[in-house]
Order: C-alpha cells, then structure tokens, then sequence
C-alpha cells in the first residue's frame, strides 16, 4: 500500500509542474495597423499623418502662398518667369533642409499660387535637427515616438479638422 501511494503522490506531483515545458509569456499586443489622418486647415493648409497604431512614421504638411506675395518679398524689379520662381523657392528650401535628415521640401507653381510640400520621415528623421528647425517641439524628443493621437489634438487646437481616411 505504501509504494501505490508513493507512486500516486509522484504522480500527482509530476503531473503539476510539467517539468521541461517553456512557461507561456504573456505580451503586450503592439497596434500596428497603418492609417492615414488628413487635418485640414484654413487658407487651405493641409497636414497628413502616417501611422502604425499610434506612432507617427511620417507627416506632409501642404501650404499655399501667392505669387504677388512671394514676387514682392524679393525686392525684385521687372518681370519673373514662373520658372525662375520654382528654382530660387526649391533652391531656398534645398538650402534651409540639406543636412536635416528625414526631411524634403518642394514648392510648385499652381495658377497664382505658389504650393508648398514639406515631408518628415520620423524613421528617418533626427529629432534634435526638427527641434532645431522648428518642425518638433522639444516635448516631443523624450518619448518614445511621435503620438498621433496627441498630434491630432494639438491641430484640432489650432482649427484644423481632421480625419481619418
């Protein structure tokens, strides 16, 4: 009697702790669904946001200005190609982002405006350098990513309205 209750005491106590077998970890699920948030602005200034979850990997911010504004900031006197507007605004914005990684800045003529794409790759981006050029507030460095959805709040402060696509 007293080997069949060892051997069931054994047997009970084995068939407890499942020696060997991995313990099960449990994880933290990571939203990464991808969307796309469009806030528009007035005077038809538009800002798009790129996200997994609620990380931010990429920002267009999307600004108009009209030629006869742009002409009379140069002090320039006589006539100027809409050629020549395109080159000296892509010259300036080459200049004032060259060494800001993540970044890209185009400006196009459109009728009488002049329309202006600014492109932030956060992935690629260095967060010192926006903070420096303005695109980031400092807050924003000591995170672990960009928000979007304290971004989108932060716009819709400012007026703009926006949704999700």
């Amino acid at each position: 009697m007293r080997k069949v209750m060892t051997f069931l005491f054994l047997f009970v106590l084995c068939g407890c702790t499942r020696l060997g077998e991995p313990l099960e970890k449990v994880e933290e699920e990571i939203d990464e669904t991808e969307s796309v948030v469009i806030c528009s602005g007035e005077q038809k200034k538009t800002v798009t946001f790129f996200s997994k979850g609620d990380s931010l990997y990429a920002m267009q911010y999307v600004f108009y200005q009209s030629i006869d504004d742009y002409v009379d900031s140069l002090d320039l006197e006589g006539f100027v190609s809409q050629e020549e507007i395109v080159e000296r605004i892509n010259n300036a914005l080459s200049e004032k982002y060259k060494d800001v990684a993540g970044v890209s800045a185009i400006g196009e003529v459109q009728e009488k405006e002049i329309q202006y794409t600014l492109m932030i790759d956060f992935e690629a981006a260095d967060f010192d350098q926006l903070v420096e050029k303005g695109l980031l507030n400092s807050g924003e460095i000591e995170s672990q990513y960009i928000s979007l959805k304290k971004t989108k709040e932060a716009y819709q402060a400012q007026g703009y309205v926006c949704q999700v696509q």
